[in-house]
């Protein structure tokens, strides 16, 4: 019987087999879409749909106010005649110099260090990537007390250590930038460790990319000040958009941003290079002072959060007119929790914190996930060029 079932299939020139894999592959073809359409989806309406209508609008005069109006390449030609814009693209570039190769240095001597296991180390990897965690913002206002020239932790050491005219950080056109490039080494350091210690090899420009869209931090400590000095592109194209309602000017900054973003990430892949490799350490240093110099970075990375913690049991008075290294509240109030809690609707705030901090994630890892297992277990047609939509998604402004 089994040769004749063969027999009729030859007879009519087929074949079991190749229809079988046609169908098995149409089966991993259907799957993997199904698997990234979601994503794909979303991208579509909220990041490539929103992305090509700032593309038109870059070629308009719009004030939000009145309709678009077409004025072609002036507002890409204004841009570079704009001395302000000019100015942040020098101090962006300057922090991008700064903070990745001394962010790059630190990530990958803390991953060396703690690449074994030893007793403590758990306790020093989480307090590495606690900083990375906090919101910019929240930290930023810590740090903001940390650089306060006349009552803050940096000016009071140095005066300690004979300082007789320590710098005024913030304030000062010199020390802005090295003052805002410190806060965001001390932030993300920890998070490219953990990147380190998993093997991933495209950090460096993972942090430069961070570096060029650095904008939370200037937005809450600085404003731009002084002079300009610590203005970058991403909060001059947020000023201009939000504040001067010059839409078209913002979005043919940012689209000059993206192009700048876009030749640094190509000339990396052209160049091959990759961070992640070769991370055996080849020298054996003394246990002692492995621990010394780890918990000496330790209380660098949570003193802040040991300040806000005990501050918020303090006086105002004791916050502003006592010695900044005592950590101990005198006397021990809870005068400041009862304020938040009368003055502002913080069950309201937390509730929403919290709807979005669960909804947020879940939908994320979920969508995700399934696009992840595509990309990784599953071949279909113009999977590089959907990987490549989505890893776009990083060089967006």
């Amino acid at each position: 019987m089994r040769h004749k079932v063969d027999g009729a299939l030859a007879t009519f020139g087929g074949s079991p087999k190749p229809r079988s894999k046609r169908r098995n592959a149409l089966r991993r073809e259907l799957t993997a879409w199904s698997f990234v359409l979601p994503s794909l989806i979303g991208l579509g309406i909220f990041v490539y749909g929103s992305l090509v209508y700032s593309m038109y609008i870059s070629f308009t005069g719009w004030d939000l106010l009145t309709p678009p109006k077409w004025v072609g390449l002036a507002n890409y030609a204004r841009a570079f005649r704009d001395p302000n814009f000019v100015q942040c693209l020098g101090n962006t570039v300057y922090f991008v110099v700064a903070i990745v190769p001394l962010g790059i240095i630190l990530a990958m001597a803390m991953a060396i260090a703690l690449n074994k296991e030893r007793p403590g180390f758990k306790f020093f990897r989480g307090a590495f990537y606690m900083p990375s965690i906090t919101s910019t913002v929240a930290i930023g206002m810590v740090w903001l007390w940390i650089f306060n020239p006349d009552q803050g932790v940096f000016n009071t050491i140095l005066q300690f250590f004979g300082v007789a005219d320590p710098p005024r950080w913030l304030e000062s056109v010199k020390w802005a930038k090295p003052a805002l490039s410190i806060m965001r080494i001390w932030q993300v350091s920890g998070y490219y460790m953990i990147m380190y210690l998993t093997g991933l090899q495209n950090i460096p420009i993972m942090l430069t990319i961070e570096a060029f869209n650095i904008f939370e931090a200037v937005y809450v400590m600085t404003e731009g000040r002084p002079g300009g000095t610590t203005n970058t592109i991403l909060y001059y194209i947020y000023t201009q958009a939000f504040e001067r309602y010059r839409m078209g000017y913002a979005s043919a900054m940012a689209w000059i941003l993206f192009a700048i973003l876009f030749v640094v990430t190509l000339g990396d892949r052209l160049l091959g290079r990759g961070g992640g490799k070769n991370m055996k350490r080849k020298a054996r240093v003394s246990t002692v002072i492995l621990y010394v110099i780890l918990i000496f970075l330790a209380v660098i990375m949570i003193y802040p959060f040991v300040w806000s913690v005990t501050a918020s049991f303090k006086t105002s008075r004791q916050i502003y007119g006592g010695n900044p290294l005592d950590l101990i509240p005198r006397p021990f109030t809870l005068n400041n929790y009862k304020r938040v809690l009368e003055l502002l609707p913080f069950g309201r705030f937390l509730l929403n914190s919290m709807l979005l901090a669960t909804v947020v994630p879940v939908i994320s890892i979920v969508l995700a996930s399934m696009a992840a297992y595509a990309f990784a277990r599953l071949e279909f047609r113009g999977r590089d060029v959907i990987f490549m939509l989505l890893l776009g998604v990083m060089m967006l402004p």
